[in-house]
């Protein structure tokens, strides 16, 4: 396999050089390009670069799967390129290509493919935290629980103000102006104030009271508008007033009306989206571990799979768990058992050593690697893969 620095320089060549890349970004295994001309990228070529597992195309992206290497990739090619720099000023005004679908899937991957390590991360952290407790081997009352209960619940407390920071770098946004409109969702003050029950009002219209710690939807409408806001106050004020009065007019504006428009809409279509899904569990819990756990490497397959992560996300946040997230596990832990069978009956050693690392990586949730590398290049093994999921 080539060294990151040449395999970086030839992705980029192939996918029709600097001068072709609108923006890009990484999940877990793929370097996800936006490209001015699609057409122009050597799709072929690409696959059959060593270390490249596959390429899609898909909801408006061009993604190149390169497995757990991605971020070296990705930092060389950042490095090799000036993609990194001014991402907050001209992003805003680019807009995906395609269909209304393919561009909502394209914002909803943007902003959550930069969170999903860290997210599972936690989660791990979390549910390890969990089985101690359980075991009565670890008490919450102990600091060490309390730090590490700290470390792994942080992210989803604050992810109003994480969500920020990665919906500013899509729409384009003031990166800090965004973060504190994440974080006033969170204000202390505010907060108390909230749970009191005392009626609030800004200017006397009336505040709905709402809890915003984990909540999706709220900061990301409040970034996308404030985007927007920023251009046009960009556009009518003198230069000479840039640097006070589009971050003073911005919050003023931005803040009272996340509290009185986005986030009470946020929480109604959240729980909206969630109640449809959880009705269908109710209905038959079968129908959704078909739909999800059968579904979930497809849609990974395609890129698409992070369609279903908000939802969870806000059934967490609202109910403290969701089943979204249990019926993707066997989904993962199938295509795990899949490649490290693949792996027993390799006979190439250099082989089954990848494919048994595939299988490791599938089982902490990096499917991919299985995925493209081994499963789907055999067929069989993808199959019954799916089917036990």
């Amino acid at each position: 396999m080539k060294n990151k620095k040449e395999m970086a320089k030839e992705i980029i060549a192939l996918v029709g050089g600097e001068s072709n890349i609108d923006s890009l970004i990484h999940c877990a295994t793929r370097l996800r390009f936006t490209l001015k001309d699609q057409s122009v990228a050597q799709k072929s070529e690409l696959g059959k670069l060593p270390g490249v597992l596959t390429v899609v195309e898909t909801a408006g992206q061009f993604q190149v799967v390169v497995g757990n290497t991605v971020g070296e990739i990705y930092k060389e090619i950042m490095e090799q390129t000036s993609l990194g720099e001014g991402e907050s000023s001209d992003k805003g005004s680019r807009r995906s290509k395609g269909s209304f679908l393919e561009k909502a899937i394209d914002v909803v991957s943007s902003i959550f493919s930069p969170i999903i390590g860290v997210l599972a991360g936690a989660g791990i952290i979390k549910g390890i935290l969990l089985i101690l407790t359980q075991l009565e081997l670890l008490q919450k009352t102990t600091g060490t629980y309390q730090i590490l209960n700290a470390a792994s619940d942080s992210v989803f407390y604050f992810l109003p103000v994480v969500l920020a920071i990665t919906a500013a770098k899509k729409f384009g946004a003031n990166q800090m102006v965004s973060v504190i409109v994440g974080l006033s969702l969170l204000y202390p003050g505010l907060v108390t104030f909230m749970a009191s029950g005392e009626p609030i009002t800004f200017l006397s219209i009336p505040v709905l009271s709402g809890t915003y710690a984990s909540t999706v939807i709220p900061s990301i409408l409040a970034v996308w508008v404030l985007s927007h806001l920023e251009r046009l106050l960009t556009r009518i004020i003198p230069d000479v007033l840039k640097l006070l009065l589009v971050p003073a007019i911005s919050l003023s504006v931005i803040v009272p009306l996340t509290l009185l428009i986005f986030g009470p809409f946020g929480i109604y279509v959240g729980n909206g989206v969630s109640s449809l899904y959880n009705s269908m569990y109710e209905l038959s819990p079968l129908i959704a571990g078909l739909f999800v756990g059968g579904g979930w490497t497809i849609l990974v397959m395609f890129g698409l799979h992070k369609v279903l992560v908000p939802i969870g996300l806000n059934d967490i946040a609202t109910l403290g768990s969701t089943t979204i997230f249990a019926f993707a596990a066997p989904a993962n832990l199938a295509q795990s058992g899949a490649a490290l069978a693949v792996a027993v009956k390799l006979k190439n050693k250099e082989m089954k050593s990848v494919a048994t690392t595939a299988s490791l990586a599938a089982s902490l949730g990096i499917t991919e690697p299985a995925i493209y590398g081994f499963n789907l290049k055999y067929k069989l093994p993808m199959i019954v893969a799916v089917i036990s999921a």
